[in-house]
Order: structure tokens, then C-alpha cells, then sequence
């Protein structure tokens, strides 16, 4: 399943799963897209994914050619660093 970095409000931002449940919370909010780039950094999460969620805001679920799997990369380093979503799997758009 891919992975999106999609800004909420001004200050509030998630990564998201693209695929299944559209939209479903994979981290905790954000205050900017730049603490998102570096948890994952942090995370150990590879520098490939963390290039491209960086560039495009979205990575896709597998690199075939890279042989890395982008999604579990994402949420590793998300877990390493303590930042999964604090509530479970939910829509982003949820509360609307």
C-alpha cells in the first residue's frame, strides 16, 4: 500500500495509506512537512522513500526495480521513532 504526506490544515500534517482504506492515518499529525521528512530519517527509513515522499508527496507501495518496499519502510520508521498514528486506522476525513 503507498504512502502520501498530505497537509490538513496549515499546521497539521499526515502520512497517509493510499490504497486500502482511502486516506487511513499511518502517523501521528505533524506541525510541518519538515519534522514528517526528518521522523523518517530519523526512523532509519530508506533514502529513496524519504527522497520521493519529500519530492511528490507520494511513494507507491513497492520499488520493483529497488527492490524496497516503500510502504514498510515508512511505517518502520514511523514505529522506530513513536509516531503511528495514535488512534488506530482512520480516515483522514474522518470527522467530516
Amino acid at each position: 500500500m503507498g504512502r502520501e504526506l498530505v497537509q490538513r490544515y496549515e499546521n497539521e500534517w499526515w502520512i497517509v495509506e493510499t490504497s486500502s482504506n482511502i486516506f487511513s492515518r499511518v502517523s501521528k499529525p505533524f506541525e510541518s512537512k519538515e519534522e514528517a521528512i526528518e521522523t523518517l530519517v530519523k526512523g532509519g527509513c530508506h533514502p529513496k522513500v524519504v527522497k520521493d515522499l519529500e519530492e511528490t508527496g507520494c511513494v507507491p507501495s513497492f520499488y520493483g526495480l529497488f527492490k524496497i518496499a516503500a510502504g514498510l519502510e515508512v511505517s518502520k520508521a514511523l514505529d522506530k521513532m513513536d509516531a503511528m498514528c495514535p488512534d488506530g486506522d482512520r480516515s483522514l476525513f474522518e470527522e467530516e
